[in-house]
């Protein structure tokens, strides 16, 4: 029986200005994390959105297919099946999109907008699809579910919407992930965090996830195997545990404050003092976790 979930051949897409994709092909194993790699303006976004079968306005799809091989639907290709193929976005191939502030709906609760969506997909009761969030918001490391869940995409961190996106993904149980720059959008410390959470999730539940990045220590830190583009070279790689933050730290110390107070103002025009702090010391070493 055959591991391949996601097959690409000869992939070609052009926009006005000329090829962006040119005869691309490569494999996705069931279970495997692919990272795909290249510099910015390489199309590897494209071939995400390709592979979701939502190229946008103004690119096109000039030769080669895509092949899905999952277990919980008949082997089918696009461009031929179009049609077939939508009905595995959101349910089979899931979607991590780069801007974690510009996904959730800034108007709706977060709760809400995520119940919405998952019996969108679903088609199951309110009832029962609220458990199953709450249960995934808890796995994926969400603290303070009942806050999350009745807040504003605003009054949430970037790691916190992350989170969010990662359960959403998941909470359908799908085959495959992609997973587009999962890290830029969030702070260094948490950068591992959720690349932890994805193996984790990989691991549990045998998902494959193919990472679109520029970053070489997320690829290093999360993939099995490499695709770089504009390259005919794939590359097989072993997961280091190194650590992220360490990155370009420089060597000398890189915060000092030296007699720091503030005192917090609030009321609009009718002012008052709120809380006080003075008289702040201390230095941060580079290296150091204070």
């Amino acid at each position: 029986m055959s591991s391949i979930l996601l097959q690409v051949e000869g992939l070609t897409i052009v926009s006005d200005e000329g090829v962006i994709i040119d005869h691309l092909s490569f494999a996705v194993d069931k279970s495997e994390i692919i990272a795909l790699t290249g510099k910015s303006g390489s199309g590897k976004t494209t071939i995400g959105l390709a592979i979701l079968g939502m190229l946008p306005d103004g690119l096109h799809w000039k030769e080669g297919s895509i092949i899905w091989h999952g277990e919980r639907s008949d082997s089918i290709q696009i461009p031929r099946d179009s049609v077939k193929w939508s009905t595995l976005r959101g349910r089979e191939i899931a979607y991590i999109q780069q801007d974690v502030f510009g996904i959730f709906d800034p108007v709706l609760r977060i709760g809400k907008q995520m119940t919405m969506i998952v019996r969108e997909l679903s088609g199951k009761p309110t009832k029962d699809i609220d458990t199953a969030l709450r249960s995934t918001m808890k796995e994926v490391g969400i603290s303070e579910i009942d806050r999350v869940w009745n807040s504003f995409p605003h009054q949430l961190s970037g790691g916190q919407l992350q989170r969010c996106q990662i359960c959403l993904a998941i909470v359908m149980q799908p085959e495959l992930i992609i997973a587009d720059e999962p890290t830029s959008a969030i702070d260094k410390i948490h950068q591992v965090e959720i690349l932890d959470l994805l193996i984790h999730m990989r691991n549990q539940y045998q998902i494959a996830i193919l990472c679109i990045t520029h970053e070489e220590s997320v690829v290093n830190y999360l993939a099995d195997r490499i695709i770089p583009l504009n390259t005919t070279e794939e590359k097989n790689t072993e997961r280091k545990d190194q650590n992220i933050l360490r990155d370009g730290m420089p060597e000398m110390p890189v915060l000092n404050v030296e007699h720091l107070g503030f005192t917090h103002q609030y009321g609009g025009l009718f002012s008052k003092e709120g809380a006080k702090i003075k008289d702040i010391n201390f230095r941060l070493h580079a290296g150091h976790c204070m």
